[in-house]
């Protein structure tokens, strides 16, 4: 950085005349050096960090763990000095089997005996009255009997990411919005993030002072249509920060968009979207855990528990029960049971400089696989507006691509004889090999092992579309036994013998409940509060989870399905039951391993409104948006498949546009409700309320802001496949979204995001040299 500095220094201080050619050689001269500096810089940095990590994680496997014990639910007085965490804990070890790829979550004492904890000391006593700031203390209201009398710990939401204020963002009219001051232009959703960490705010999780709010907490936080439905004050809410528990009493405010509390330190420590509420449930009397009242009896409770589950604990004063706690629960209850038309997306307001409508065109996407509308000489595939009005199949889009010899006609007998009219239709083509990637669901086959002379031509017709093979793969990704069982049920999968030149191959991928048990298990693990909760109880707990495994299941399928496409150069149909859950996760990763497009901002945009929305996803009944309170349809099929991603971005840090704030934000919007992109189950139902008329998109604030998604170590994607590895010992927890409500475990003050940090200032500086350069040679 300093051979940069210096040889800047030069290029202001040289002697030749403003515009010269000696100047300009000197310059581009300079401009070379700097680059080659940069780099050398950039590649010192990560080998440092990589022989520390290294040395850091041979003394761990040196030292054995010490026992922890359980930290205090409440803080009690002590002569030993309080500990503070300085610096994330949560690094990855390399040790043999299971500990090679998990997080390593040591002891209280042994991070204090490895330095990473360090004893807060304690302010000396001054010795002379006259030394010592007078201090006015805030008068507060009493506490009620058996509180805990603690100091109040809140985590700061600074003004933007970056820490600098935030912009004013201009509304229609051109003046600033209140409410985008606050929350620059409302971009996230709020979620539970370290119990004050608002990431709709633009909150900096690394901070740690309070939140300043005004006296009406509501007035501040306001959204462009938001609108206040309930207030009440005198509720505690159960607070966790650097590994203690305290109950916090502040106001809990209700919304037509989000549940807050803010504390009477007028620190904000709640901030979720309604749409992320699953269940809430009151408990009373004895089955209280905290608070109690004079005769001794346990105060009353609501806990709200999130679509990620975790938990949040509310506490009533026992007076206050027959009104305050039955209006919460009453109001939290009808806000979250809404059908996806009342949802917040239809009152939210908020202006963008980019519309976000705009990302996706089908026509264009497809042209840019080489397929128009109007069919080029050798063109083997063809668009068809068949379902312009939905009547072939209602969840999937208006146009489909087909192969070019199949009429229109025979598509409405291909599609009676799939499950939910779901026919096969082309997803991607491969611009080398020709062999093409198509989509469908599970074929009626039933106990009568049903036929279908149509839907064998479009099998027969995919497999003559790809001329440089003659054989067809056909992927299904559900158990053999599950598919054999849904024969009794009038469905199944393909007799083989009626297909011929096609091959079957199962690939054992769990349904939507086993992914929900997966992920709820998974959560318990990584939120709980006993730090004893380490080494082989720890590992053995997250793999007993089975989220692990599931990553690596579908990983393994994606990795055979870009086998046959791009080596072998055969031709792929995918689907499980209906086609709309574990279908997308295969086609999407296989699309983005084989297209560098697709990894691109833009192109995941476009990739997640294709397979995911476009082809009928259920997004409202998969996160519970459907109005209907179908617990057991929800899943994180979604999420399981961002996880994915997240994987490959591990492996290839280099390939990817955008970073893991990307994929979180996408996840947090899935559930907030607060843009119509991720809205109802079908392109249909959406074209009938009016959704693109009616509500903002999602990547109209993510391409508004894209300079916070953006992944500094891109350097513009190679065009070869990617192969990524799916042992076991490569699949990761991802800290930063299953850790990141846990301040103890905070991740993101991490190395790896220092050496961006320091990437990106010096790409600025290259920036500036280059504008620099090009501005004399304009001269």
């Amino acid at each position: 950085m300093k051979e940069v500095h210096a040889m800047t220094q030069n290029d202001e201080e040289g002697d030749d005349e403003p515009g010269s050619d000696n100047q300009k050689q000197q310059l581009i001269a300079h401009l070379d050096q700097a680059v080659n500096a940069v780099a050398l810089e950039i590649r010192k940095f990560v080998m440092n960090y990589k022989e520390k990590e290294k040395e850091r994680f041979a003394s761990f496997r040196k030292t054995p763990s010490a026992s922890a014990t359980p930290l205090p639910t409440t803080p009690k007085k002590s002569e030993e000095p309080q500990s503070q965490i300085i610096t994330d804990v949560n690094k990855r070890h390399t040790v043999k089997n299971l500990t090679e790829f998990l997080p390593h979550r040591p002891s209280k004492t042994e991070l204090i005996e490895r330095k990473i904890l360090h004893p807060e000391k304690k302010p000396q006593p001054t010795t002379s009255s006259a030394l010592r700031p007078t201090i006015v203390a805030k008068k507060q209201p009493p506490l009620p009997p058996g509180a805990p009398a603690s100091p109040s710990i809140g985590l700061q939401r600074s003004p933007s990411t970056d820490g600098s204020p935030m912009p004013r963002t201009a509304s229609s009219d051109g003046t600033a919005s209140p409410s985008s001051v606050i929350r620059a232009d409302a971009g996230r959703s709020p979620s539970v993030l370290n119990y004050g960490t608002l990431r709709g705010m633009g909150a900096n999780r690394s901070s740690r002072a309070s939140v300043d709010v005004s006296a009406d907490a509501s007035d501040t936080f306001m959204l462009k249509g938001e609108l206040v439905r309930l207030k009440v004050g005198n509720v505690y809410f159960k607070h966790r920060d650097q590994g203690h528990v305290t109950w916090k009493r502040g106001r809990l405010i209700i919304t037509n968009f989000q549940l807050l509390f803010t504390s009477d330190a007028n620190r904000v420590l709640v901030s979720v979207s309604l749409g992320s509420i699953s269940t809430v449930q009151k408990l009373g009397g004895k089955t209280g855990d905290a608070l109690q009242d004079l005769a001794g009896n346990a105060a009353y409770k609501i806990i709200v528990e999130l679509k990620n589950f975790q938990k949040i604990h509310f506490n009533f004063e026992r007076d206050k029960v027959q009104k305050s706690r039955k209006q919460v629960y009453e109001t939290l209850k009808s806000l979250g049971e809404l059908p996806p038309e009342k949802c917040f997306a239809f009152s939210f307001k908020e202006t963008y400089r980019v519309n976000g409508w705009d990302v996706y065109m089908p026509e264009k996407e497809y042209e840019r696989m080489g397929i128009s509308l109007n069919p080029l000489p050798g063109q083997l595939w063809r668009l068809t507006y068949a379902n312009r009005q939905y009547r072939l199949c209602d969840t999937y889009p208006y146009l489909l691509c087909v192969p070019m010899s199949i009429y229109d006609t025979e598509l409405i007998s291909i599609a009676s004889y799939r499950s939910r009219a779901r026919l096969p239709v082309l997803t991607w083509l491969h611009p080398k090999t020709m062999a093409s990637i198509t989509r469908c669901s599970q074929p009626r086959v039933g106990i009568r092992m049903k036929r279908s002379a149509e839907d064998e031509k479009m099998i027969e017709q995919i497999l003559a579309a790809n001329p440089n093979a003659k054989t067809l793969e056909i992927v299904d990704a559900r158990p053999k036994a599950n598919a054999r069982a849904n024969i009794a049920k009038g469905a199944g999968t393909e007799m083989i013998g009626n297909y011929p030149n096609c091959k079957l191959t199962f690939h054992d991928i769990g349904n939507i409940h086993v992914m929900r048990d997966s992920l709820s298990k998974l959560s318990d693990v990584c939120g709980s509060d006993d730090w004893t909760f380490e080494g082989e109880k720890w590992l053995s707990s997250v793999e007993s989870t089975g989220w692990l495994n599931h990553i690596a299941k579908i990983m393994s399928a994606v990795l055979k399905i870009i086998d046959f496409v791009d080596r072998k150069k055969i031709s792929v149909l995918v689907h499980c039951s209906d086609g709309w859950d574990r279908t997308p996760q295969l086609t999407s990763l296989s699309c983005m391993m084989m297209d560098k497009y697709y990894r691109t901002m833009n192109g995941f945009e476009v990739l997640i409104e294709k397979e995911w929305v476009g082809f009928g996803h259920q997004f409202a009944l998969r996160t519970g948006h459907d109005g209907l309170n179908k617990s057991s349809e929800r899943s994180p099929v979604f999420i399981q498949f961002m996880d994915c991603v997240y994987q490959l971005m591990c492996q290839y840090p280099t390939e990817f546009e955008f970073n893991e704030k990307f994929l979180m934000t996408i996840i947090d919007e899935c559930y907030s409700c607060r843009f119509g992109s991720l809205l109802f189950d079908s392109e249909k139902r959406r074209k009938d309320a009016g959704v693109r008329e009616r509500t903002n998109s999602m990547w109209s604030y993510i391409n508004s802001n894209e300079p916070d998604f953006i992944n500094p170590l891109f350097r513009g994607g190679s065009d070869e496949t990617i192969y990524p590895v799916v042992s076991m010992k490569k699949i990761r927890i991802w800290e930063k979204y299953h850790f990141r409500h846990l301040p103890e475990l905070n991740t993101e003050n991490s190395p790896e995001e220092a050496a961006q940090t320091m990437l990106k200032e010096y790409q600025t500086k290259i920036k500036s040299l280059e504008e620099e350069l090009a501005r004399l040679k304009r001269k």
